[in-house]
């Protein structure tokens, strides 16, 4: 560890079988018997270490990007559009700062599935009080993690980047939207209104970023 370096906290939840103690899956069963472990560790970033670079794995190798132009028009143009950030290797809306982070685009296998994450973020920039209001983070506050707010706006999320990428006449990323649905519906299926609800709002959602008229609606 370099001299004056500072660690940070990274704290995860962890899931575990009451009877068996291993992690498992997020099927029904096992939903129900699951209790939530808290981890964390404080870590240092590798750029502050001295020694390591034999045991550090290869870097992947980057790929020229090319834009897609229908998909940048689209998330040039958003209407009132939260600043884009490339500073972190993932993807995520942070709502309290209201902007977006995703990796840069030369670290993904393809410019489609870089802009289907972009829209899926952006999707849920519009849950923003200044936005569309969603309930799920009203007055910018996160849901909690596994709640039924979460889910439904993470449904709501990859349906709005589903409809924009097929508004960008992007088709070969729906196949991984599809099993990322998959995940959430198994959490929601108890609630098949939530289905409906959360196509509406990522509608509702898509118009807005598509800079349509989007008529004013009570909080889903």
């Amino acid at each position: 560890m370099q001299k004056g370096a500072k660690s940070e906290l990274v704290i995860f939840w962890k899931f575990f079988d009451k009877e068996t103690g291993e992690a498992k899956g997020s099927n029904e069963h096992n939903l129900k018997r699951r209790p939530p472990v808290l981890r964390y560790y404080r870590v240092i970033n590798v750029e502050q270490t001295e020694g390591l670079e034999k045991h550090l794995p290869k870097q992947a190798e980057e790929k020229p990007f090319t834009p897609i132009e229908a998909a940048a028009s689209i998330i040039e143009a958003m209407p009132q559009r939260p600043p884009i950030r490339h500073n972190e290797s993932s993807a995520y809306y942070a709502p309290v700062r209201d902007f977006v982070n995703l990796p840069r685009p030369e670290t993904f296998d393809t410019p489609e599935n870089y802009y289907a994450v972009a829209f899926h973020e952006l999707t849920h920039a519009t849950e923003h009080e200044s936005r569309l209001n969603r309930e799920s983070v009203a007055g910018s506050q996160l849901a909690a993690f596994g709640s039924a707010n979460y889910s439904c706006e993470e449904l709501i999320a990859e349906m709005g980047s589903a409809f924009l990428s097929v508004e960008a006449g992007i088709e070969n990323t729906l196949s991984n939207s599809a099993a990322y649905l998959r995940g959430w519906l198994e959490v929601l299926k108890a609630d098949a209104r939530m289905i409906v609800t959360a196509a509406s709002a990522a509608q509702r959602a898509a118009d807005f970023i598509l800079g349509r008229d989007v008529p004013p609606c009570a909080h889903t």
